[in-house]
């Protein structure tokens, strides 16, 4: 963010007078929040894979917990179907990350 505020559209739009807070979110602000915004759409099947973790640590019935179960049982079926749930988290993130690149960037297009 300070680097966005150091450039010469920042100084082009506060010298024409443009109030500090437009000038914030108009301009910097859209820049720096593109990389959170495309980290944060990879981490929504990292949150689901920590759930296992606290699911397994402290014995709560999650789907997470059963997904386990069914590989300790070799249960092929529910495995199937654990795969492809949890696999489904990886392009939803992808798409939520790009939806929301697309509407915090305008300049972001979409060929």
């Amino acid at each position: 963010m300070l680097d966005e505020l150091g450039k010469t559209l920042v100084a082009a739009a506060r010298a024409k007078g443009v109030t500090e807070r437009r000038v914030f979110y108009r301009h910097p602000f859209r820049n720096a929040v593109n990389p959170l915004i495309s980290i944060q759409g990879m981490q929504l099947p990292r949150l689901v894979g920590g759930s296992l973790i606290a699911s397994i640590a402290f014995g709560l019935q999650t789907v997470e917990g059963a997904f386990w179960m069914a590989i300790k049982d070799q249960d092929t079926d529910v495995i199937l179907g654990g795969l492809l749930f949890f696999g489904i988290f990886v392009p939803v993130g992808n798409l939520a990350a790009d939806l929301l690149l697309a509407w915090s960037n305008p300049s972001v297009r979409f060929d």
